[in-house]
C-alpha cells in the first residue's frame, strides 16, 4: 500500500498536473556520449514523430521548441544522433523541411534478432528503378563501382562527368575516390589507352582494397 503524503499548497504531484511536456527514454537519458541538448532534440522529435512514422518541422519550429538554439548548435545535436545511429535524416531540397525518421536500436530495446551488428546502414537508391533499401557503407560502395568502371571506359572515347553515388555517402570518401578516378582518366587522355599499363586500370578495379582503404580513414572498417 503506498503511503501518502501531506503536501503544502504550492507542492503538486506531476501525475495529470502538467500540462504538454516531451518524453526522453530513460536509457537514452542514462547515456553519458550523447549531449543534453541531443537527448532533448531526440525527446522532441519523439513527440513529433508519433504514430505517423516520420515528422518534418523547420528548423525554426525546433529551435522554438529547444529554447531557440543557434542552427549551428541544432545540426550539431542532430549529428550526434545521426552518427549514433539513433536517427535518419532525409533532405528534400534546398528551402523544405527535412523528413526525420526514428531508428531502431539496442539502447532503445527494440531491434529484432540479428537486425543490428553495430555497423551502419544508409538508404541507397537504385539509379535505374528507384527502390529505396538499406545497405551497409560497404554495400554501397560495392553497388557503386561498377558504375564507375563503366564510367572509365567511357572516357576513352568521351567525355563525361562522373557520376555520384546514390546514398548520402561519405564526403571525404567520395572526394578520394573521385581524385583517384579523374587522375586515371587524365593518365589515359594523356598516354593514350594502348599506352596505359593495364595493371593501372586493374588496381582502381579491385573493390574490395580500395573500399577497406577508405574505410581506415573514414573509420567505417569494422
Amino acid at each position: 500500500m503506498s503511503k501518502t503524503v501531506q503536501l503544502l499548497p504550492d507542492e503538486f504531484i506531476p501525475y495529470g498536473n502538467i500540462g504538454s511536456f516531451w518524453q526522453i527514454p530513460k536509457a537514452l537519458a542514462e547515456n553519458e556520449y550523447l549531449s543534453p541538448g541531443a537527448k532533448l532534440l531526440y525527446g522532441v522529435l519523439v513527440g513529433l514523430v508519433s504514430k505517423r512514422g516520420t515528422a518534418w518541422p523547420k528548423k525554426e519550429t525546433l529551435q522554438k521548441y529547444l529554447g531557440n538554439p543557434s542552427v549551428k548548435t541544432l545540426y550539431r545535436w542532430q549529428r550526434e544522433l545521426v552518427d549514433a545511429q539513433l536517427l535518419r535524416v532525409h533532405q528534400k531540397g534546398r528551402g523544405l523541411p527535412n523528413n526525420y525518421y526514428l531508428l531502431r536500436h539496442p539502447l532503445l530495446e527494440n531491434t529484432y534478432t540479428g537486425q543490428f551488428d553495430g555497423t551502419p546502414r544508409y538508404v541507397y537508391t537504385d539509379p535505374v528503378t528507384g527502390e529505396r533499401t538499406l545497405k551497409t557503407q560497404k554495400e554501397c560502395w560495392g553497388e557503386f563501382f561498377p558504375v564507375l568502371n563503366e564510367w572509365l571506359e567511357q572516357q576513352k572515347t568521351e567525355r563525361t562527368p562522373m557520376p555520384k553515388p546514390h546514398w548520402r555517402y561519405d564526403q571525404k570518401d567520395y572526394r578520394e575516390v573521385k581524385k583517384n578516378y579523374e587522375d586515371l582518366v587524365q593518365l589515359t587522355v594523356e598516354n593514350g589507352p594502348a599506352t596505359t599499363p593495364k595493371s593501372t586500370f586493374d588496381s582502381f578495379r579491385v573493390h574490395e582494397e580500395m573500399f577497406n582503404e577508405l574505410a581506415l580513414l573514414s573509420g567505417h572498417k569494422k
